[in-house]
């Protein structure tokens, strides 16, 4: 006659089935919506809570890697940047041929040139 074992021993057992099996016990708290949420989930799907927990983390861990992958600098040869003609050269070929010497034009007004906003003001 076999004698029927205590609790603690069944679960001893069990404890060192699940440990030659490779499972890891873990013990977590939640707050009771997340409960509720993973209780729902579990029932809804028919899983155990700790299947639900596995695949959670397992979405959490490719939806990382992919928000890291879209974040990822893209790498790119590095392009020289080179204006095709300064406007200012374009200025003082004009001057130097038309032999009207001016003093040298600012920045701005040479924006206001190439792009063709030079004309009188009116007041």
């Amino acid at each position: 006659m076999k004698t029927s074992q205590t609790p603690n021993q069944r679960q001893k057992k069990h404890r060192d089935n699940l440990k030659l099996t490779g499972v890891v016990r873990v013990t977590m708290e939640l707050g009771k919506t997340t409960a509720q949420i993973l209780r729902e989930i579990a029932t809804e799907h028919g899983r155990t809570h700790a299947e639900v927990i596995e695949l959670g983390i397992k979405m959490a861990r490719k939806a990382l890697q992919d928000a890291e992958e879209r974040q990822a600098p893209i790498i790119a040869p590095p392009v020289p940047a080179v204006p095709p003609v300064a406007p200012l050269d374009e200025l003082t070929a004009d001057t130097a041929a038309s032999g009207y010497s001016r003093s040298r034009m600012s920045a701005s007004e040479a924006r206001a040139v190439r792009l063709g906003l030079t004309g009188e003001v009116q007041a």
